[in-house]
């Protein structure tokens, strides 16, 4: 059997505000961490709202030891302003099933899948514009006051523009207003509690998503720190 190539490049794409990665083979802790520091550079000729495409149906499997660099490659871009990140994978590769696994027990981002390059561009072009990433983390509790009755649930994913959340005890209708309190557990980031008004867009099941109201610029950018450092604190 033949064994595919190693290639771990990065490519930015000035014009189109674009970063593009393709790995193939298999990848060590040692590629990765030179990938790490070709990102930062190609990175840095972006604007921020860049997409990312990283083609990764070449890539065999990466060194466990690995793991970690890769989520600080990914950790990079979002903190330094990705906009929307899709991968080119199939559910067969055992690299997808590497990360996949790790996601499950890890605080992490939602990421664009696709078979082809192809498919990437298609759905990046289509992707409705947000305010950020959309970031999901683990176990992370939200209280909300609905008609000044208070509930809770648990977060399933948010961004600076909005949220979903789950097991929600207390559920209002669509095109209510309610407050969010998310309350993090970061003792050198201040504020870390914030009361958000915001719309509920969806309700299905014992979930609903919102639509923030009212959160300024200087407010956006504290919510998207604390969520930064929620995001990697178990790095």
């Amino acid at each position: 059997m033949t064994e595919i190539k190693k290639t771990l490049k990065v490519v930015p794409d000035i014009r189109n505000n674009k970063l593009y990665f393709t790995i193939t083979g298999t990848i060590s802790k040692k590629d990765l961490d030179a990938l790490y520091t070709d990102t930062k550079f190609s990175a840095a000729d972006l604007q921020s709202g860049f997409d990312v495409i990283a083609d990764l149906s070449g890539c065999s499997v990466v060194h466990l030891n690995g793991i970690a660099t890769f989520r600080k490659v990914v950790n990079y871009l979002i903190a330094n302003g990705a906009q929307n990140i899709a991968w080119v994978a199939t559910p067969e590769s055992l690299f997808y099933r590497q990360v996949m696994n790790v996601a499950q027990i890890i605080n992490g981002y939602k990421p664009i899948y696709a078979a082809t390059r192809e498919e990437a561009e298609e759905k990046l072009a289509n992707t409705v514009k947000r305010n950020g990433l959309r970031l999901h983390l683990h176990d992370f509790p939200v209280i909300y006051r609905v008609n000044g009755i208070s509930g809770q649930s648990d977060l399933i994913d948010i961004s600076t523009s909005g949220c979903a959340v789950k097991s929600a005890t207390q559920l209002p209708s669509v095109d209510e207003e309610i407050l969010l309190i998310f309350t993090f557990q970061l003792q050198d980031i201040q504020p870390n509690i914030f009361k958000i008004k915001a719309k509920v867009v969806r309700v299905e099941g014992d979930t609903f998503a919102t639509l923030f109201l009212d959160l300024d610029k200087e407010d956006q950018d504290q919510l998207w720190k604390c969520l930064i450092a929620e995001l990697q604190r178990d790095l």
